[in-house]
């Protein structure tokens, strides 16, 4: 049993260097994105990078794009990035870090998302754009999966700079304390694991 956890740790930690190499490229760019106009616009910019890159490879692999063509899959692709991050916008999603996970979050995604996938099937059905319907739906679940991992990647590379300041014994720029946690029983292992 232990073999098998050994070559499945091995297999997980081969295949996330390109995503740890990928957040860590991320982190780098912290210091330049303290405007938080900046941050915004670059939050705008990564939903619609999603959005384009959703179109595209929901063309490639189900129409194809030399027979849908390039130029409407260019058009359709800024459009469906546009529509992503208007509603984006008006579900607050800039206004917030993407650093943690919350609820309100995934919901925001999940809802625009639909809107997405509504405006997709409106154009549709007013024949202006000729997407099957497979099309449609694979757009807008890519676009869900494409931005939801964007910020998970973000706050994925967000833990690891802790982990690592934590590892090194410096958390916050503070040399490391030590604690008496004295009469709490199994509460008090409980605090020196999340102190740890």
């Amino acid at each position: 049993m232990t073999s098998t956890r050994l070559e499945l740790g091995q297999l997980a930690y081969g295949l996330a260097w390109p995503m740890r190499a990928l957040a860590s490229s991320a982190r780098a760019l912290d210091p330049v994105l303290r405007n938080s106009a900046l941050r915004r616009g670059v939050k705008a910019g990564v939903d619609l990078c999603c959005g384009a890159a959703a179109v595209v490879a929901a063309v490639a692999v189900s129409e194809g794009i030399g027979r849908f063509g390039a130029v409407e899959t260019a058009k359709l692709a800024v459009l469906v990035g546009l529509i992503f991050v208007v509603a984006e916008t008006l579900g607050g999603s800039y206004r917030t870090i993407w650093r943690y996970t919350s609820l309100p979050d995934a919901i925001t995604i999940c809802v625009s998302s639909v809107a997405v996938l509504g405006t997709l099937l409106a154009v549709r059905a007013l024949g202006a754009v000729d997407l099957s319907l497979a099309s449609v739906l694979l757009t807008a679940l890519l676009v869900l999966f494409l931005s939801g991992g964007a910020r998970t990647l973000r706050r994925w590379s967000v833990a690891e700079a802790k982990r690592r300041g934590r590892r090194s014994g410096v958390v916050s720029g503070l040399a490391p304390r030590r604690v008496l946690i004295a009469g709490a029983g199994q509460h008090g292992l409980s605090i020196g694991r999340e102190l740890a």
